[in-house]
């Protein structure tokens, strides 16, 4: 998984699954109870999974912002959260 791929706290997880269910490259897996991202698969930045997570474990570390003043204003850009 590449930077932007999501952070589990395997705290708040509570295995449901529904992350793995919306990843649309397979790239989670839930396995000892807990969700678990698959090195292998480059994660797309969908936020899927954040989007989903009833207990807030999936933490993505950008947002997806509009610029109004760029030409391609339609277009989102990935913003680094700090």
């Amino acid at each position: 998984m590449g930077e932007q791929a999501p952070q589990i706290d395997e705290d708040l997880c509570s295995g449901c699954g529904d992350c793995a269910l919306v990843c649309p490259l397979d790239g989670i897996v839930i396995e000892g109870g807990k969700a678990h991202l698959l090195d292998d698969i480059p994660c797309d930045a969908c936020g899927n999974c954040e989007a989903v997570c009833p207990t807030g474990a999936m933490g993505v570390a950008y947002e997806v912002v509009f610029d109004d003043e760029a030409s391609d204003a339609d277009q989102p850009v990935l913003d680094v959260v700090e």
